[in-house]
């Protein structure tokens, strides 16, 4: 599965599970691509995004994105058996400005009620 664990204006941070199996060989990298559009994606559309090193490193952050264009993201685990099977965000995602929803400290009345 992959998970959209964190979205800025420009960028947007994924995570994902290893495979099951390895097909009896380690995973030397990831590959993330990714999908500018509104659609669902088209598989010889993807563009790469990046690459990450190693069976332990689950997570990458797409960065450069354009805020407002939503965008579709995979990744796929490579070894020496060839390409695993692509995971796909299920929805696009568009970058965006986050709203702070902190709460907010108001000043308090030292003025006495009385009832």
């Amino acid at each position: 599965m992959l998970k959209v664990v964190r979205v800025t204006t420009d960028s947007v941070s994924l995570q994902w599970s290893a495979p099951y199996s390895d097909g009896g060989s380690p995973i030397a990298r990831y590959v993330v691509l990714r999908q500018h559009g509104t659609t669902a994606p088209a598989a010889d559309q993807w563009e790469e995004a990046g690459r990450v090193t190693g069976a332990a490193a689950t997570t990458f952050t797409v960065q450069r994105l354009r805020e407002g264009t939503p965008y579709y993201f995979a990744v796929y685990a490579v070894n020496r058996a060839g390409n695993g099977d692509i995971i796909e965000t299920g929805r696009a995602i568009t970058p965006k400005r986050v709203i702070s929803t902190s709460c907010h400290s108001y000043r308090r009345s030292n003025r006495v009620s009385r009832f």
